[in-house]
């Protein structure tokens, strides 16, 4: 019995969580398909770590893929979008599922870090649609105030 528990314990101690996000939205064909392949692919490796972001209705997710994007390089930013590893792919087919399915391997083998780990080196100001209407707002009444107090 206590052998048991220690074996399990040693199995779990081992285990590598990797983490993976996915961009999609509601309505789109690729991200159906998308998903279908990272269901296929969670249950081969149950320590992947899926961190679904829906951007059709959340600014966030929408402002964080832009912002992963960025970080990797990424020229495109459409959905469906994969972020895991070194690894960040946009679209979905053949081709892009064995770069994630590699990449996958790769980080459970060799462990890698959160792909969120990324924007702490980007070194840029980004406004998110909230940000951006304060502003415009703010430089608006900045400019008939300006008007306001010059003219006679």
């Amino acid at each position: 019995m206590v052998l048991a528990v220690v074996l399990s314990a040693g199995l779990t101690c081992g285990a590598v969580s990797v983490e993976l996000h996915y961009f999609w939205a509601e309505g789109c064909p690729e991200c159906v398909a998308m998903s279908r392949f990272l269901e296929e692919l969670l249950a081969e490796h149950p320590e992947l770590d899926i961190i679904r972001h829906e951007i059709g209705r959340d600014p966030y997710a929408r402002q964080l893929m832009a912002d992963l994007a960025h970080a990797y390089g990424l020229e495109t930013e459409h959905v469906p979008a994969v972020f895991v590893g070194e690894q960040a792919v946009s679209g979905a087919g053949r081709a892009v599922e064995a770069l994630i399915r590699q990449e996958v391997a790769r980080c459970i083998s060799e462990g890698c870090p959160s792909p969120t780990e990324r924007l702490a080196d980007v070194q840029r100001w980004r406004l998110g649609p909230v940000g951006s209407i304060l502003l415009v707002t703010s430089m608006v009444a900045l400019i008939v105030l300006w008007f306001a107090m010059t003219s006679p």
